[in-house]
């Protein structure tokens, strides 16, 4: 569709708006585009373990706090963790922005299997805010 715009010719560009099926997708960049089934599959699996990655800096960046005063080095490692999982849980929703219904379930999966194996990881020591209802 070609639409005049002050003299020029501007291609004007369409952004689908609904989930689709299809294993030609293209994933973040243009070089990052899957043309059959095996590409798109190991692709599903990749946005997996971003998420699984994204879950587990998560629970590294909880564990980490220290109780005391912590130091300018302490202050670096968790800002720059807390960047990463920023830049992951942003790429990842993006990657949701496809709207790929294989790429959104394996935004999903990896979240939830990333979660899964935090929980198994965490010593179950009772919280200071245990009995309170969290909204």
């Amino acid at each position: 569709m070609d639409m005049q715009h002050n003299g020029n010719n501007m291609e004007m560009m369409s952004m689908q708006m609904y989930f689709t099926w299809g294993y030609d997708v293209i994933i973040l960049f243009k070089d990052w585009s899957t043309q059959g089934p095996y590409q798109y599959y190991f692709s599903c699996v990749v946005v997996a373990l971003m998420g699984i990655v994204s879950q587990y800096l998560k629970v590294i960046l909880e564990a980490s706090i220290p109780a005391t005063r912590p130091t300018s080095v302490n202050k670096l490692a968790h800002t720059l963790i807390y960047g990463l999982v920023i830049t992951i849980s942003y790429l990842l929703m993006l990657v949701s922005m496809t709207y790929n219904v294989g790429l959104f379930a394996a935004v999903i999966i990896g979240h939830m299997i990333g979660f899964y194996m935090s929980l198994s990881g965490r010593a179950a020591a009772p919280s200071p805010t245990a009995g309170c209802i969290h909204f």
